[in-house]
């Protein structure tokens, strides 16, 4: 049966919707997956947990999982129903309820349940991303949407709304947390329509939210049957035969004998932005591009067609964020605490392209005048060329050779390098525990406990520590080869809570591939990247002081705050005295030289405007997309022209399948990717020419300062208020602009 006939009988769409629905589940409140109601756990006896208060891996299963989070799923519902019955009878007395009874009679109860559950739904995470335990897709994603229910249900209870609205409104004073946690709940009850006393206008509004969901399901599922869809076969050797050996073994049709061929090319993202960078000819490079960029239109299959749906869904979320009181759908993302005090992104956008396009304009220039020299036949380059020439420029130019990097980053430095960084900056000890009450789901996983040196006493038998995390860098060695672009997770097990006294933990998963025939494990610099990117976020969880669990780390934390963390991390590991504190050479255990320094930053900042206006293009879209009645296509092809040298090709579709901007969390704050990277390169320069390694009392006087803001806060500050109070002032693009030397625009 070929693709056309599975595609309309539904069976192919079908699968694919369930592949990618753990995505959807993030995305779309609105997309309902109902998990049988398993309850036969008590909820109060936990066989997750082992009598010291750690996991027991080698207890979870799929069917413990399924019983134990529907146990305390409908154990949460209960009490959030005991509450409603408490403030009604209380109600129905004519008596106000007081601060203190309202929290020690509705929310506190309600959170030591909650807590339970979303650390049960932690383990079934971190045993699924772990591959400790084998989840059907279907189960995994039913047990996902079963605990998001369970827990939106308190923020969509308008007794306990209406009881915070009181609350708010009377004499009582607040605290600043008490007043941030009220607000959450007050937005995310005016998010799902709760203010909305109309019934046919909330009939409207939940008829809405679920068309949007199925359109963007839809959308989504279709992009990746476009995705699998494409393949562009390979029988020549001498056009892969500088291909790495992974690429190769990925795309071979023998994968025992990668050098045999025939190599077959898709459109999976790893493989896609490897083959445009290594691939010699020009004329298969542009015709993998303009597949790539058509994949989701008419042009390539009529059942593929995303366009319908784009359209629906822009109509769908336009009435939507009418009934809510909104302008844009972009509104409604800085609404929820994403870019509060943000107020003309367009505006910041437009500063920086003023920056940027002039940049792209020599750096394509420069890039094309490179290849000439190297061979190029034609007179400039093209959007589908970049890759290939911009890779050859970071060999020939920058003089940098990734595999010789990649030999001064083995695993045990990176990470000791790392931990010992976050102990110079930030008053921490990181320190590996192995003992029996300790349980790992791998040979190769590690738990490390984390202290507070200002408060411990790490000689003494009574220091504690403060927080603790597992970290599993690879893929098991027993797994199946698999090529795809690394990735880390964050997965909270236990959140932090000052009022219950208890500690984060955190299951850090990486997804390396483990090196072949006995070869050290080192690191490419984009792994290190990677590292360094989600060891920020599990410090955010584990230094939090926050007093309530749902302000604890990156729970409804502003997203620009979860990336500032991340970028900053980022761009203190390109520091000269960074890069050489967690670098060895695998044979002579010297750290990089000054000129393998220079070669990692030169590459770095190699079409900085260039990729600067990718994100900004993005970012463009993002914010007018739901703003406008203007058709995609027109709307694309402007935004494009704004910000791009280029011209763009008259059947490029790239917005019917452009997930991020789309379907993705950052839909509609993408912009927050920009805004981060701006406030991260300004925060950074507070270090200035300080050696982190050398003058440690200097560095760790701004580290500390970076650790009381933006590391301890955890959703109960602004993040633009938390950059005020490390920097004294607002954020400006000047610092931004100058660490990627980027072009002055110039004065007419």
């Amino acid at each position: 049966m070929g693709l056309i006939s599975l595609l309309r009988n539904g069976n192919l769409l079908n699968q694919i919707h369930r592949q990618i629905r753990p995505l959807a589940a993030r995305s779309y409140s609105g997309y309902v997956v109902l998990l049988p109601e398993i309850g036969d756990d008590d909820p109060k006896l936990n066989p997750f947990i082992n009598e010291h208060g750690f996991p027991e891996f080698g207890n979870i299963s799929i069917d413990r999982c399924i019983r134990r989070i529907g146990a305390q799923a409908m154990a949460l519902e209960a009490e959030v129903k005991k509450g409603e019955e408490y403030l009604q009878q209380l109600n129905a007395s004519g008596k106000p309820i007081t601060l203190k009874e309202f929290f020690d009679n509705v929310l506190h109860p309600i959170e030591t349940i909650d807590k339970e559950l979303l650390a049960s739904w932690g383990l079934a995470k971190t045993a699924f991303n772990g591959n400790n335990v084998i989840f059907p897709i279907k189960n995994y994603v039913s047990l996902h949407q079963r605990a998001r229910r369970a827990n939106n249900s308190k923020y969509h209870s308008r007794p306990i709304y209406e009881a915070i609205k009181e609350l708010r409104k009377s004499n009582e004073e607040l605290t600043m947390e008490q007043k941030r946690l009220f607000d959450l709940y007050v937005l995310e009850g005016k998010l799902c329509g709760i203010e909305i006393t109309d019934e046919n206008i909330r009939g409207e509004l939940e008829y809405r939210q679920l068309k949007l969901s199925e359109e963007l399901v839809t959308y989504e599922s279709k992009t990746y049957v476009a995705i699998d869809h494409f393949a562009h076969t390979i029988r020549d050797y001498t056009l892969v035969q500088s291909f790495p050996p992974e690429l190769l073994q990925a795309i071979a049709e023998d994968s025992n004998n990668p050098m045999n061929g025939p190599w077959k090319i898709t459109l999976k993202p790893h493989i896609l932005k490897n083959f445009l960078a290594y691939c010699p000819d020009r004329e298969q490079r542009w015709n993998v591009w303009q597949a790539n960029c058509k994949k989701a239109s008419r042009q390539v299959v009529t059942e593929l067609d995303n366009s319908g749906h784009l359209e629906w869904a822009r109509d769908h979320r336009k009435r939507i964020q009418e009934i809510l009181g909104y302008q844009s759908h972009a509104e409604v993302r800085r609404d929820r605490n994403l870019l509060n005090g943000v107020e003309k992104p367009q505006k910041i956008l437009d500063e920086l392209r003023s920056h940027a396009k002039p940049s792209q304009f020599k750096e394509i220039n420069d890039l094309s005048d490179f290849a000439i020299q190297s061979g190029f036949k034609s007179h400039q380059i093209e959007e589908y060329d970049i890759p290939y020439w911009l890779r050859k420029y970071n060999i020939t130019v920058c003089k940098y050779d990734e595999n010789l990097i990649q030999e001064y980053f083995p695993i045990d430095k990176v990470f000791s390098g790392l931990f010992g960084l976050a102990e110079k900056l930030f008053g921490v000890k990181i320190v590996e525990r192995n003992d029996e009450s300790i349980s790992l789901w791998h040979k190769s996983v590690k738990y490390f406990d984390v202290f507070d040196m200002k408060k411990s006493n790490l000689r003494t038998d009574s220091s504690k520590p403060i927080g603790g995390f597992f970290l599993d860098t690879c893929r098991s060695s027993d797994e199946q080869f698999v090529y795809d672009e690394p990735n880390g997770f964050v997965i909270p097990i236990r959140e932090h809570c000052s009022r219950t006294n208890d500690t984060p933990l955190v299951s850090l998963i990486y997804n390396f591939t483990p090196p072949l025939y006995g070869k050290p494990h080192t690191f490419k610099l984009s792994e290190v990247e990677l590292i360094f990117s989600r060891f920020a976020n599990v410090l955010q969880k584990i230094l939090n002081e926050r007093n309530y669990r749902e302000l604890s780390g990156l729970l409804n934390i502003e997203y620009v705050n979860d990336r500032v963390c991340s970028d900053v991390f980022n761009n203190l590991l390109y520091r000269s005295d960074v890069l050489k504190s967690i670098s060895e050479h695998i044979s002579t255990k010297e750290p990089l030289t000054d000129q393998h320094i220079k070669a990692i930053q030169d590459q770095r900042l190699a079409l900085a405007g260039y990729k600067l206006s990718t994100e900004l293009f993005r970012s463009a879209i993002d914010l007018e997309i739901y703003s406008t009645q203007e058709f995609w296509l027109e709307l694309m092809r402007r935004i494009y022209a704004k910000y791009f040298i280029f011209e763009l090709d008259k059947r490029d579709s790239r917005l019917l399948s452009m997930l991020e901007v789309v379907v993705g969390n950052w839909s509609g704050c993408y912009f927050a990717l920009v805004w981060s990277n701006v406030m991260a390169a300004d925060i950074c320069d507070a270090f200035g020419n300080v050696n982190i390694c050398d003058d440690v009392e200097a560095a760790a006087k701004i580290g500390q300062r970076f650790r009381e803001t933006f590391l301890t806060a955890g959703s109960n500050v602004d993040t633009l208020e938390l950059f005020r109070d490390f920097r004294g002032r607002d954020p400006t693009y000047d610092t931004f602009i100058t660490s990627l030397k980027l072009q002055k625009p110039k004065i007419k």
